[in-house]
């Protein structure tokens, strides 16, 4: 395998044991259990425990920006089109559901470990400039206002959905997010 490939590999065992026991479940030792290698390959890619969980949250931030990438609004209806981006960024798929599980606990360990702060900080301006951007496109009157808005109901819409506590499941988040643009896009109007 090459190095690449084994970073990769490493990563998305961290991604898995985050998945299924928080940050917190996470060691070098874990890693290397779950990744099916020696303790010794793990840190010949990341010396430390601190480096391993760095590149994690970096490459679950860098996973949800490249599918955002050239999202812009094109032609076709306004909720459509702004409904669309703001979708990238919930869990309406089992790779949507590992990435914001994933990202939920990095940005909940972020309150008390610096560790996982920028990530968190960087995550949240960019859903709000992708969404802002999206807006203004469609021809939303505030898309400032609006972005911040959008952003607070994509995050707690996420948040709900990643909890056991009870999701309106996939149809509901598209539901809501739809609601929410008929109030704030050109000729539309709330349910």
């Amino acid at each position: 395998m090459d190095p690449v490939q084994r970073r990769r590999a490493i990563v998305a065992a961290v991604f898995r044991l985050v998945e299924a026991g928080g940050v917190g479940a996470v060691s070098l030792r874990e890693v290397a259990r779950e990744a099916g290698l020696n303790i010794g390959s793990v840190r010949h890619y990341f010396s430390s425990h601190r480096a391993l969980m760095s590149a994690a949250a970096q490459e679950v931030g860098e996973r949800m920006a490249a599918r955002l990438e050239g999202h812009t609004p094109g032609e076709g209806d306004p909720v459509e089109r702004v409904a669309f981006v703001a979708e990238e960024l919930l869990p309406l798929d089992a790779e949507r559901t590992t990435e914001l599980t994933v990202l939920s606990e990095f940005v909940s360990a972020a309150r008390t470990e610096e560790l996982y702060r920028p990530m968190a900080r960087t995550m949240a301006a960019d859903m709000r400039t992708v969404l802002r951007e999206a807006l203004a496109g469609a021809g939303a009157e505030r898309p400032h206002e609006a972005a911040e808005d959008l952003a607070a109901l994509v995050a707690g819409l996420g948040h709900d959905a990643v909890l056991p506590h009870g999701s309106p499941g996939p149809d509901g988040i598209r539901a809501s997010v739809r609601r929410f643009l008929r109030g704030v896009l050109p000729g539309g109007s709330p349910d």
